[in-house]
């Protein structure tokens, strides 16, 4: 960048007094950035170990660049030339942060071209600061581990309460023959490559390689499902998909080969296949795949194969018939009103109806959920869901029954699932994975006492204890029964007797059956504010279930409310700054899953997890009026510990500044504008301290980044104030000149208050601030328009981003751009082919916008997915 005099005179000094500015500068708009670290890669840090954390530039800038070219063009979409320069201005934020980072021992482990972010290795807890500090950076995350969302189907199948007697499928692999699968998502463990600590343990193209791990998402989200059912297997991702969107015989049988090959390298215990072809009312002995699946379950490897999506209620798909395989059907996983598929509608749905889609006949082997089935960040709907439901199971099976027969393992599921019977009249099993891991295991009676003067309710982890109403249950020998006691309004928990002991956490090891008493009291009457030892504030209790005053270790406290599975309980009050507040917390949950967070003003400050003891905690607050808040979280499933947070002892102590605070707050720019032209600008500055403020200039200043500098193009024009009471604001506007050697391109217009350093601030880093739109510099643009046709729906998007047809179907680009379009048909229907600029039935296409551009994309209503090809061709159900 070219820099410009503000004034023949003054230039120097202000540039210095900049270079010093920047030593505290934090953040480009005036705003610190945020730690958003687990506590527990805090303490990491603090040890000097590596902790890999993502850091989130700002990007206010470039996510309003759109509208901006639209005022500017004035059309009726964006021209995107930003969209290509996006990626520049990211680039530039990661280049100039590395750049000043680079003394430190930090190491970049993903960049990601079109998004404001970089995901780093650090180790040192002056490095966190350093990075903290750095212009531009909004906030510091933990790569935190994310729940599968299964929310209906696991526990459903009774997953949740299986997993807690420790059924995962530790150390059991399954092979998954599909698209394959895009490990770099949480769901697998945001893998750079497949081994390791990956979930995906290994994987290969069998089909032509394609370039990509998983370039459809059908084989993610399957694999999504096994991990959803089996937390501790691994996946073997094998593509077997090639690009004209069909598996082939060839391929899938040479996957089958290695497999077999490679079992006791990886521990295989399945392979799922949510494939199918030409359909059969009887068992297919003679099929092409019938000795390869035969052959993999002699080698110890049962195989699941969906049934199919016809909606043939006397036939199943081929290779799901051939005797050897583990046919398996699709049930919705919970009510979901009236749902049209395009072969066929259910009306009134309900949990364990069969699908109108989901192919049956006498010899299916089993039912499992399939409709609608979220995972891996994906929701589908298929024979080809529920199936992954079933090779999960089996691997749970085989890693807790690793010397039973394979005919024993499936016995278990058909013995002991929900039988469900079908439109056809055929009943089959829905796999209840509970029933099948418990069965034939010894078990014993939990009883539950309540007693005391106040009244609660107690329940357990497995489910089965909900007193309450039910008191007494059986549970499996070895199983650890966690209790949770929960006090009804106007009374506390006391603590236990009988087998558990004290008020915390009671765990029964149901090794013979045992008695529990829960004790709950008469609360006081004390309001939250004398409970939280400040009855100054105004203090609210929102969400599912309020706080309650407790007592807590001899002294009053609140207590979160009881809650069930995705719901909150929240404690609020405002605060005005600035001042320094004080408090202290506890909580009992579900380690790493259920939280007890800390806000302001909506933002998480810092939160705590699983079983800590009482711990204070102090905060700045700053000038102004806060909303703080405690918020008890718990997710989608299981309860540990007391299932509660704790917040006593809140002190709020107000701070007096003795400086000014100058901050630019509003910085008004045009759209666009000329090299060599003039255009209007504003910007209000305010002093947000306690004391007046002397003379001191405001500057406006010009980058092509969203991070003002010194470097950066100066406009030679600015405002003079004399003085600024504290409160105060002021506006400056006027006309600036646009350097006529400016280079077309996207711009940042921002106002930096007290260039010069006049005033002694107690805030010098909040000084500076670019305008809410950006400022474009046009060049030579074309257009994209995307028309979409056919019996069926699906969208259209664009990399780089843009069009998003759905609702974007019209978009300008720089001239010369290379644009991809991928087209993502909805459920019930199948992408046919482009027209138009681009050509055959790929779901990507590559166009070059030399000129402007049509393309047409077709969808066709289909059965749900494709229909199926002979020869050996099959298709994803």
């Amino acid at each position: 960048m070219s820099h410009h005099r503000l004034s023949m005179i003054a230039l120097w000094s202000r540039l210095l007094a900049i270079v010093l500015a920047l030593a505290a500068f934090t953040s480009w708009a005036g705003t610190p950035a945020i730690e958003r670290l687990l506590p527990e890669d805090r303490a990491v840090i603090n040890q000097g170990h590596a902790v890999e954390v993502i850091i989130e530039f700002d990007q206010t800038e470039a996510a309003s660049l759109a509208a901006e070219r639209q005022q500017r063009a004035g059309l009726r979409y964006d021209d995107a030339l930003s969209l290509a320069e996006r990626a520049q201005s990211y680039r530039r934020q990661k280049d100039q942060l590395l750049a000043a980072l680079a003394a430190e021992p930090l190491t970049v482990q993903n960049n990601y071209d079109y998004l404001p972010m970089l995901t780093v290795r650090l180790r040192s807890p002056v490095t966190l600061k350093a990075l903290l500090r750095q212009p531009g950076i909004k906030a510091v995350h933990s790569n935190v581990k994310l729940h599968y969302m299964l929310a209906q189907s696991l526990p459903l199948i009774q997953q949740p309460e299986t997993a807690a007697q420790g059924g995962t499928g530790t150390g059991a692999t399954v092979a998954v023959l599909d698209t394959g699968v895009d490990y770099t998502r949480a769901a697998f463990g945001s893998c750079t490559v497949p081994g390791g600590s990956c979930r995906v343990i290994h994987a290969q193209d069998f089909a032509p390689d394609d370039g990509a791990q998983d370039d459809d998402g059908h084989g993610t989200n399957v694999a999504g499902i096994v991990l959803g059912v089996a937390p501790s297997a691994r996946i073997a991702a094998l593509d077997v998909f090639r690009n004209d969107g069909f598996a082939y015989s060839s391929d899938i049988i040479e996957a089958i080969n290695w497999v077999i090959a490679n079992r006791d390298i990886y521990n295989i215990v399945a392979i799922n296949l949510s494939l199918g072809g030409n359909r059969y009312d009887v068992p297919c002995p003679s099929d092409v795949f019938a000795t390869p699946i035969a052959n993999a379950r002699a080698a110890g490897i049962l195989t699941t194969i969906a049934s199919g999506n016809e909606g043939d209620k006397n036939a199943i798909d081929s290779p799901a018939c051939v005797p050897a395989a583990i046919s398996v059907g699709a049930v919705y996983d919970a009510g979901q009103g009236d749902i049209s598929w395009s072969n066929c509608t259910d009306r009134n749905t309900q949990a364990d109806q069969v699908t109108c889609f989901s192919n049956s006949a006498d010899f299916l082997t089993l039912l499992a959920p399939g409709a609608l089935i979220t995972a891996a960040g994906a929701t589908m709907g298929g024979t080809s869901q529920a199936t992954p439901h079933v090779a999960g199971a089996i691997a749970v099976l085989r890693a807790a029954y690793p010397s039973e027969s394979l005919d024993a393992i499936i016995a278990r599921f058909s013995n002991n699932g929900v039988l469900v019977t079908d439109t056809n009249g055929v009943i089959k099993p829905r796999i209840d994975l509970l029933s099948a891991y418990t069965a034939n295991r010894a078990a014993y009676a939990l009883m539950v006492n309540k007693a005391g003067t106040g009244g609660g309710t107690v329940s357990s982890t497995p489910v089965g204890i909900d007193c309450g109403s039910q008191c007494r249950a059986g549970f499996a020998a070895g199983t650890a029964v966690n209790l949770i006691a929960a006090p009804n309004p106007g009374s506390t928990f006391t603590g236990w007797g009988g087998a558990c002991s004290g008020a915390s956490a009671c765990t029964v090891i149901m090794d013979a059956a045992y008695s529990v008493t829960g004790i709950f009291s008469a609360a006081n009457n004390l309001s939250l504010g004398e409970a939280l030892d400040n009855t100054a504030l105004d203090w609210r209790t929102t969400g599912a279930a309020g706080w309650q005053t407790v007592q807590l270790n001899n002294r009053d406290a609140a207590r979160s409310g009881a809650i069930s599975d995705n719901q909150v309980s929240e404690l609020q009050t405002s605060i005005t700054g600035p001042g320094t507040l004080t408090f202290q917390w506890r909580v009992s949950s579900e380690p790493g899953y259920d939280y007890l967070e800390f806000q302001i003003d909506g933002v998480l400050q810092f939160r705590i997890s699983g079983a800590s003891e009482r711990q204070t905690r102090t905060v700045t607050i700053g000038a102004g009026t806060h909303e703080v808040r405690w918020v008890y979280r718990k997710d989608s499933a299981i309860s540990v510990g007391e299932d509660a947070g704790w917040v006593d002892a809140v002190i709020f102590v107000p701070t007096q500044s003795s400086l000014p605070n100058l901050t630019v707050t509003q910085v008004g720019s045009p759209a666009n504008g000329t090299p060599g032209g003039m255009i209007e600008v504003s910007a209000t500055v305010a002093n947000q301290g306690d004391t007046t403020a002397g003379s001191f200039s405001l500057a406006f200043l010009l980058s092509d980044d969203p991070v003002i500098t010194f470097s950066d193009t100066t406009t030679g024009w600015g405002c003079s104030f004399d003085s600024l009471a504290g409160g105060a604001t002021k506006t400056c506007s006027g006309e600036i000149s646009i350097p006529a050697t400016l280079e077309s391109g996207v711009y940042y217009l921002g106002a930096y208050a007290d260039l010069n350093g006049e005033v002694t601030e107690s805030d010098e880093t909040n000084n500076g601030q670019a305008a809410d739109k950006s400022i474009v510099i046009a060049s030579s643009v074309s257009s994209l328009i995307v028309t979409r046709v056919g019996s069926g729906a699906g969208k259209v998007s664009s990399n780089p981003a843009g069009i998003d047809c759905g609702s974007q179907c019209n978009m300008n680009f720089a001239t010369g751009t290379v644009i991809i379009l991928t087209a993502i048909p909805s459920l019930g229907s199948t992408f046919a082919g482009w027209g138009g600029d681009c050509t055959g039935t790929r779901k990507r296409c590559r166009t070059t916008l030399d000129v402007a551009r049509n393309v047409t994309a077709t969808f066709n209503a289909t059965t749900g997915l494709e229909a199926f090809l002979p020869n050996g061709i099959l298709p994803r159900d």
